[in-house]
């Protein structure tokens, strides 16, 4: 597919990065992360995630009003208002860095790659990876979630993987039938970790996913079906 032709440019933004600028924090809360569990863990991450977060946050903000119309409790948006930024390159930067580490590293694994979301890759085989350092919890490093036998990836954020007999993870200890993990993205887990291989053909709807609807007095959760769609 060829490039459409530039008819002109007008103005663009260039940023100069830099390293070192946020290492004595993420060291601090990585070494924490790495050796502890529980809370502590949890919070940590928390730390790690709200310094991405916190620079990328959106200048674009709006609120929902709520007014009575008809007997029900009803939205409006006000005008959306525009809030200084913390400093938007930051996330840019910790985005496109982490995409570049995804990427190169289904690169060198091409023959064997078969799905990637944003910290993860789903390879074939049982092989350790070509250019990846695995590690349970080591920062940077790459953690062996699971092995799996057969799979099924629809498109980007729904796909069905059933794990192998010999997979060590927490869901496979003790089990007594085969462990599957799916995800698709609009059904809730409730509802997605009962699909199997044979449901996933295009137009299957299936019952039983719940969404807010507004009733005289309030809220009320009213069921409406999710259809297979393979487009």
């Amino acid at each position: 597919m060829s490039l459409p032709d530039i008819l002109a440019f007008g103005s663009g933004w260039t940023f100069q990065g830099m390293t070192g600028m946020f290492d004595s924090y993420i060291d601090k809360w990585a070494k924490i992360k790495e050796n502890e569990t529980g809370g502590k863990r949890e919070i940590a991450k928390l730390h790690l995630n709200s310094l991405y977060g916190k620079f990328a946050t959106n200048p674009n903000v709006c609120t929902k009003v709520p007014y009575l119309e008809d007997d029900k409790v009803k939205f409006t948006r006000t005008a959306i208002e525009t809030r200084n930024p913390v400093y938007t390159p930051v996330g840019v930067f910790i985005t496109s860095y982490a995409r570049a580490i995804t990427i190169r590293a289904a690169q060198q694994n091409y023959a064997r790659f078969a799905y990637a979301d944003t910290d993860s890759l789903h390879l074939f085989g049982m092989e350790i990876p070509e250019g990846l350092e695995i590690h349970d919890t080591k920062m940077g490093a790459w953690k062996i979630e699971y092995t799996f036998k057969r799979a099924f990836y629809v498109r980007s954020k729904f796909y069905m993987e059933e794990h192998s007999d010999d997979c060590s993870c927490k869901q496979c200890k003790n089990k007594v039938e085969s462990v599957f993990t799916v995800r698709a993205a609009g059904l809730p887990e409730r509802l997605s970790s009962k699909l199997r291989f044979d449901d996933l053909y295009d137009g299957h709807v299936i019952p039983g996913k719940l969404v807010p609807k507004a009733v005289p007095g309030g809220v009320v959760l009213k069921e409406t079906p999710w259809k297979v769609d393979m487009s």
